[in-house]
């Protein structure tokens, strides 16, 4: 029984450990999307960028490119896609004007870095339909970077493609949607069986030292 338990308790650990790591994972290419925003608008590199604002000009380029990647190419509308950034832009600044404790005399029209992190895993948490999958966060945000971006070798930089270089993932990203949200769930069903398995820690024994008499 103790190697069972061993057994459970090393694989808590090791899904822990892998948590993190895709947590990891995702933080990394979220700053890879920060980095050629910046680039992108004041010229700045990575070791540059980190007390950077970026704006709704700035802002709006990244959305028009991810939402051409991530729609079906008959329904990517220019117009359109003006107003879904406002409508978005708007939802972000008002969410972290709330994180500074929703001051009246704050009035923000840039977001910081901490800010459009939190946009954009925001955009990703909508796309995988709220389900806690951190491998499907980093397979969204790595298809859509490389939709949108190119290295520029001169620069050792990437850069934004133009936007009629972009061209719809949707189909391949739905697949990957349906791919890894069918494993998610057999992982998290295999998950609760384990910890099933392991004794409450009311019916573990208590090992008490001995006393000498």
């Amino acid at each position: 029984m103790i190697a069972d338990d061993d057994a459970v308790l090393a694989t808590f650990m090791k899904d822990d450990y892998l948590r993190i790591f895709m947590v990891c994972a995702v933080m990394e290419w979220v700053h890879k999307f920060w980095n050629l925003v910046t680039v992108e608008a004041f010229g700045h590199m990575a070791d540059d960028n980190e007390h950077d604002r970026v704006d709704f000009n700035a802002y709006q380029e990244l959305h028009k490119r991810i939402s051409k990647t991530i729609h079906e190419k008959n329904l990517f509308n220019a117009k359109r896609e003006k107003l879904d950034a406002e409508e978005d832009w708007k939802e972000d600044v008002m969410r972290a004007h709330h994180g500074m404790g929703g001051l009246p005399c704050v009035s923000l029209d840039s977001l910081t870095k901490a800010e459009f992190s939190d946009a954009i895993f925001q955009l990703v948490d909508v796309w995988c339909e709220h389900v806690d999958a951190m491998d499907l966060f980093v397979e969204f945000l790595k298809t859509v970077f490389g939709s949108i971006s190119v290295f520029n070798r001169e620069q050792k930089c990437f850069r934004y493609k133009a936007i009629g270089q972009i061209k719809s993932l949707h189909a391949r990203l739905e697949d990957i949607r349906s791919v890894t949200l069918t494993q998610f769930e057999h992982d998290e069903k295999e998950r609760e069986a384990r910890s099933a398995k392991r004794p409450p820690a009311s019916a573990q024994p208590l090992h008490l030292p001995c006393v000498p008499s």
